[in-house]
């Protein structure tokens, strides 16, 4: 079975949460930040997420518990990765920060600016686990 749902911003990833089947897809834009849209059951009327804090989204995908995960780049164009937890409302950000032996920040949505904690001392930190 194939349907058309509709999106905004440019579509560029999806995933399927195997437990019920709701579609998640990554907006590369909406015009002004990259978002999230989760279609219930792959159906209807999205839901849809957006952080000011990031500029676009890319692929994402659901982990064993229903936490979405989305690769996507800050405003200056730095590699974060996001978290929709299951059931959640708001996007969590943790962003590394590969940059010159940068740190690896936390942020708390909606508040923004500047990462609550930051963990320092790490070479190169190219990736992020989020766990609760």
């Amino acid at each position: 079975m194939s349907r058309t749902l509709p999106a905004s911003g440019a579509p560029y990833g999806c995933s399927v949460d195997p437990r019920n089947r709701d579609l998640a897809v990554s907006n590369l834009s909406s015009y002004l930040y990259g978002s999230i849209s989760v279609y219930p059951k792959a159906a209807g009327k999205p839901k849809s997420y957006f952080n000011a804090m990031v500029n676009s989204t890319y692929f994402c995908g659901y982990d064993a518990h229903g936490n979405l995960l989305i690769d996507a780049n800050d405003r200056s164009g730095a590699f974060i990765l996001v978290e929709l937890p299951d059931g959640g409302e708001h996007l969590k950000i943790v962003g590394p920060n590969d940059q010159g032996g940068g740190p690896v920040g936390f942020w708390k949505y909606p508040a923004g600016r500047s990462p609550y904690k930051t963990l320092a001392g790490l070479l190169e930190p190219l990736g992020a686990t989020i766990s609760r």
